[in-house]
């Protein structure tokens, strides 16, 4: 494992240092996270069944601390009329509250109902810029 972290940090101190194309490191990186999620996911059942030998949620094996977690309940509401019917209500508001941000964004001023309200204006905010990267192929 340790010379895996040798090379990465090599790669990484390569791209500060201007010696490695910064594209071709995030690539070859965003790659090898593919890799290695997918060989987690293929050792995850085995690692279970392994870390059941252990009596404790908590425990020490291989230089490694693990803590066993019980899956957490999810509540499905689809269905339920009366939370459809709240749902669809919050949905419109929604709606509004976006298009009144956009109204104040353009032209300064938030959007105002046929009565009078002023439909008050959701914040913005915006995400991180990112790049998708692919094998071309």
């Amino acid at each position: 494992m340790y010379n895996i972290e040798q090379q990465l940090s090599a790669t990484v101190q390569g791209v500060i240092d201007g010696e490695v194309s910064s594209l071709e490191a995030y690539g070859n990186l965003k790659m090898l996270e593919k890799y290695l999620a997918n060989c987690i996911d293929e050792i995850k059942e085995a690692t279970f069944l392994e870390a059941d030998r252990f009596a404790d949620k908590t425990f020490l094996e291989a230089g490694f601390k693990f803590t066993k977690t019980d899956g957490k309940a999810n509540y499905n509401f689809k269905g339920l009329s009366h939370w459809e019917q709240k749902k669809a209500e919050l949905k419109e508001m929604e709606a509004m509250a976006k298009a009144s941000a956009q109204n104040q964004l353009k032209f300064k001023t938030a959007l105002v109902t046929e009565d009078g309200e002023v439909i008050e204006p959701c914040k913005i905010s915006y995400s991180s810029p990112s790049i998708s990267v692919s094998v071309n192929k």
